[in-house]
Order: C-alpha cells, then structure tokens, then sequence
C-alpha cells in the first residue's frame, strides 16, 4: 500500500521514533554524573536530535489533502 497518506504516516512515524530513541536516553542521563555516551554520542546525539525534530516539525507543518 504505496500511497501517499502510508508514506507520510510512515515517515512521520519513523521520525517521531528517532526523537523518543535519542531525547529520552539522554534527559535520562542527566541522573547521572557523568556522561555515559562516549565521545561519539557527545558529537552524534545533537545532530541526531536537530534531524529528529526537524523532521517532526516539517511533517506536522505539511499541507493536508
């Protein structure tokens, strides 16, 4: 079922998982006292995060049919 509806659900979906995966570790994370993602996450997460949100925004701010 390729239809334009499924795709934009689809991804819209995918995006909002993107966001739960990489806000939700690392909010939890200021619980602890130290920084538990490496020197990769440091650089990875936030750019992960400005994607994940981003493409929340754009689909939730796309026309409608």
């Amino acid at each position: 079922m390729r239809s334009v509806p499924n795709i934009f659900i689809s991804n819209l979906a995918a995006g909002d998982l993107l966001l739960l995966l990489t806000c939700v570790p690392v909010d939890a994370s200021c619980y602890f006292d130290e920084w538990v993602f490496g020197k990769l996450g440091c650089k990875l997460i936030p750019a992960i995060q400005l994607t994940s949100v981003g493409v929340s925004v754009v689909h939730s701010h796309s026309p409608q049919r």
